[in-house]
């Protein structure tokens, strides 16, 4: 078991991906990435960690990611990145739109309290 942990660990230390790096670098000889990722994602959750931002459900799908990383073989890993992948592609999306629909909002505010301050000048 300790030969299929060890390419996991390496890959993610190697990721470029600091919170990704940071789970593969916890993973001690034989550990699996769920014992890792629960040591990581404890002190990186944290107000002003790495994934700080996240909300629950990107949480829980990196819960899950990590829950099963490296415990199933080729083919079962592809179709568990893959809908890891596309759950978060869809979660980016929902918050570009999010960010879109905020960036309305404040810009009509600043307008309107620009022009309530105009008035008062006035």
């Amino acid at each position: 078991m300790l030969k299929l942990l060890e390419p996991v660990a390496a890959a993610l230390s190697g990721s470029g991906c600091d919170i990704l790096a940071a789970v593969g670098r916890a993973m001690g000889p034989g550990e699996a990435a769920a014992s890792a990722w629960g040591k990581v994602s404890q002190g990186a959750g944290r107000r002003g960690g790495a994934i700080d931002a996240l909300d629950a459900a990107d949480r829980r799908t990196l819960d899950q990611l990590f829950s099963q990383l490296g415990e199933t073989g080729r083919e079962r890993q592809e179709l568990l990145l893959s809908a890891v992948l596309n759950t978060l592609e869809r979660s980016l999306d929902q918050a570009r739109t999010n960010a879109r629909s905020a960036e309305r909002l404040y810009l009509s505010l600043g307008l309107l309290l620009g022009l309530m301050l105009a008035l008062i000048v006035i």
